[in-house]
C-alpha cells in the first residue's frame, strides 16, 4: 500500500477552510430561510385580512376567524382571545421546523380558518 502524510499545519489550514465554508454557507441559507419567512408572514397578513396591534403592550396582529378574534404576539406566536384576553395554548407538531416569522404566519391561517383547524387544534 501506500501512505500519506498530513502535517498537523495542513489539517489545521483544511479544518479552518471547511469552517468558513460551512459557516458563511450556513450563514447565507439562513438568511435566505428569514427572507422567506418575512415573506410569508406578508402573505399570510394580506391573505388572512389580520390586521397590526399591540397587546399587552407588544407587537401582534388581530385575526378573525368564524369562531372568533385572536391576538398572535408578533415576538413570541402565543395566541389569545381578543375579546377576553384569555391566553390559547396551541403546540406546533413535533415535526414542524420553522424559522423568523413562520409560527406566526401559520397561526394567522389557521386561526383565520378555525372552523376547519378546529379538528386539528383542540383549543380552538
Amino acid at each position: 500500500g501506500f501512505t500519506t502524510t498530513t502535517s498537523v499545519d495542513q489539517l489545521a489550514v483544511l479544518k479552518i477552510d471547511l469552517d468558513e465554508y460551512f459557516g458563511t454557507t450556513l450563514e447565507k441559507e439562513m438568511q435566505e430561510a428569514f427572507k422567506r419567512s418575512e415573506e410569508f408572514l406578508r402573505q399570510a397578513i394580506s391573505s388572512t385580512g389580520a390586521e397590526e396591534a399591540i397587546f399587552k403592550k407588544q407587537p401582534a396582529y388581530k385575526v378573525q376567524g368564524s369562531k372568533r378574534s385572536y391576538i398572535v404576539a408578533k415576538e413570541t406566536a402565543k395566541v389569545y382571545n381578543a375579546d377576553t384576553g384569555a391566553y390559547i395554548c396551541i403546540v406546533n407538531s413535533r415535526n414542524y421546523q420553522g424559522v423568523g416569522m413562520d409560527d406566526v404566519a401559520a397561526r394567522l391561517y389557521a386561526l383565520k380558518n378555525d372552523s376547519i383547524t378546529q379538528k386539528q387544534i383542540h383549543t380552538i
